[in-house]
């Protein structure tokens, strides 16, 4: 079979049928590419996560996450697969993408590395994104967690939480703007970084959200949107026409990470959420025309109480003013060996759920949703550990 250029207008690919595939962006760097039964997602700095396609065989192996020096290396080995399959190929693709290609061939992986090592200098390490959010371009206007006791989340563990100067942040746009170049072309949204943006004071926010509108392209063709991350506690409360005024600049979607709907969860693992505040703070958002993306762990608290867990969250779902513009992400609890929440798992003899106990409280935290086609929110599973910041 002949190899197939196929260009769209962020990306450009080669292609020999469902077998290999190498996908570039406009800047000529590897964006995902497929040979082997594998696929590999590269980050902006360098770092990949390469994943077995589906099949019987591979059912029980994961994910593997290389960092930066491997990361490259498997990336210098697609550059040279795809370097053979450009050259059987017959036609040429087309301007912009001519010039793309001629970087690809001259430049090939060191396309990649330079980028690799102007990130540090950008970006502090981003640690999560909601998963619609994983190609968003990340605005960090704060950096790190203020809260950072969470028993189960090591993401922000040892960094110093710190906000952003309005000269900084302004800084820190242009910064990223510079790193992407054209390939700032392929997002369509922005997400205002890191764990807890939406908790800053509201003129502080106002100002940030007015330097996004200044310094993107916005509307059809350019940026459409603007999202963040909220906790329920420590942060700002915002009047109603101050929500609604953000929500003007672009605000479209805030995730909050709920975890559990059950006050006991929720104390195993140090969150001081309560379900109450989350039904306040979601009725607040919605009633100004803001989305909400709530993250629930599948799985926290373990066999001791996966019961209470599941129903108690079941019954705030069925509390909350979902619809169509919201989502529930359900995240099986990933647990680090050395997090306080695996100490605290070995202190009361807590064993993690097998997958078909996490289905079934899964179906059991479901019964709390109005279902997607009677206007419910869509509801779907989340695996944290298929992050790459791309």
């Amino acid at each position: 079979m002949m190899p197939q250029v196929r260009v769209s207008p962020d990306l450009f690919a080669v292609e020999i049928g469902a077998e290999s595939s190498f996908s570039f962006d406009r800047t000529g760097c590897l964006v995902r590419a497929l040979w082997d039964g594998r696929l590999s997602r590269w980050g902006l700095d360098g770092a990949c996560l390469v994943k077995p396609l589906p099949g019987p065989e591979v059912r029980q192996r994961r994910q593997i996450r290389l960092d930066v020096a491997d990361g490259l290396a498997r990336a210098a080995q697609a550059y040279e697969k795809a370097a053979v399959l450009l050259k059987a190929v017959d036609r040429r693709p087309e301007p912009p993408w001519d010039d793309v290609l001629a970087r690809i061939e001259a430049f090939g992986v060191q396309l990649m590395e330079s980028r690799a090592r102007r990130y540090p200098s950008v970006y502090e390490p981003v640690g999560i994104l909601p998963p619609d959010q994983y190609g968003a371009l990340v605005l960090q206007l704060t950096v790190g967690c203020r809260y950072n006791r969470c028993r189960f989340c090591t993401f922000y563990r040892g960094r110093t939480y710190r906000q952003k100067s309005p000269e900084e942040f302004g800084e820190h746009i242009e910064a990223v703007l510079d790193l992407l170049g054209a390939a700032l072309g392929r997002r369509r949204s922005v997400f205002l970084g890191d764990a807890n943006a939406f908790g800053l004071p509201f003129p502080q926010l106002h100002a940030a959200l007015e330097l996004i509108k200044a310094k993107l392209p916005w509307g059809p063709q350019g940026f459409r949107e603007i999202n963040s991350f909220m906790d329920l506690f420590g942060g700002m409360s915002y009047r109603p026409e101050e929500l609604e005024t953000l929500r003007r600049l672009g605000l479209r979607r805030i995730h909050i990470g709920a975890e559990s709907g059950s006050p006991t969860v929720l104390q195993v693992l140090n969150k001081p959420n309560s379900p109450r505040r989350l039904v306040q703070t979601v009725e607040a958002l919605k009633a100004a025309g803001i989305g909400v993306g709530l993250i629930f762990l599948l799985g926290a608290g373990g066999d001791l109480l996966q019961t209470i867990h599941a129903e108690e969250t079941a019954e705030l779902l069925s509390q909350l003013p979902l619809d169509a513009k919201d989502v529930v992400y359900l995240s099986e609890l990933v647990v680090e060996p050395d997090s306080e929440y695996a100490r605290w798992a070995r202190s009361v003899g807590a064993v993690g759920l097998d997958e078909e106990a996490l289905r079934q409280q899964e179906r059991i935290i479901r019964r709390g949703l109005r279902p997607v086609g009677q206007g419910g929110p869509a509801c779907t599973r989340y695996d944290i550990r298929e992050f790459v910041h791309y």
